[in-house]
């Protein structure tokens, strides 16, 4: 007895001290963590820089109307979505921006309704670039939607796995001359 019971302490000692295949287990526990964490990190900063792009590109665009070239050039929505989608690159899909622009002859007038409501559809798309003078709010709105599901329902709605990008620029038009 004493035999088997020294062999069985000898045997379970070794299995306690063998090594052999330790690092790959740990890697699989930690590999989809990491992982995680980095597509997680990647996706963000994705967010950001685009988020980042809009609102450069809503500042050129505005530029457009603030300086009376978006009313003298034809159609001022089609050029304001113009300089838009030229400014973002195509990083984004210009079709699924939301637009509103309105005009008034002060900014007390103005309403700044969100683009979007809480349930994340678009509330109200109007464009009127206004004249000389006027003061302007202009609202663009996109659906930004996350590959990472995780990182979507932190951030965004859990739903449809997005989060909604706004960029809002409140200017007055400059005193451009005007067609009569």
């Amino acid at each position: 007895m004493d035999f088997i019971g020294r062999h069985l302490w000898n045997s379970a000692r070794c299995a306690l001290e063998q090594k052999k295949g330790a690092t790959t287990v740990e890697l699989a526990l930690i590999l989809p963590v990491f992982l995680l964490i980095l597509l997680a990190t990647m996706e963000i900063s994705l967010f950001y820089l685009n988020a980042v792009i809009l609102e450069g590109a809503v500042r050129e665009a505005t530029r457009m109307i603030r300086t009376g070239q978006a009313q003298s050039g034809g159609s001022a929505e089609t050029v304001f979505r113009t300089a838009l989608c030229d400014a973002v690159f195509q990083l984004l899909n210009c079709q699924s921006f939301s637009i509103n622009v309105q005009s008034a002859g002060s900014f007390a007038q103005l309403n700044l309704a969100p683009v979007f409501d809480p349930g994340g559809a678009v509330t109200n798309q109007n464009f009127s670039a206004g004249s000389a003078k006027d003061a302007i709010v202009a609202s663009v709105g996109y659906r930004w939607k996350f590959i990472t599901p995780i990182v979507g329902s932190v951030l965004g709605d859990a739903e449809t796995n997005s989060i909604s990008m706004v960029s809002t620029a409140v200017f007055r038009n400059e005193p451009f001359p005007t067609d009569n």
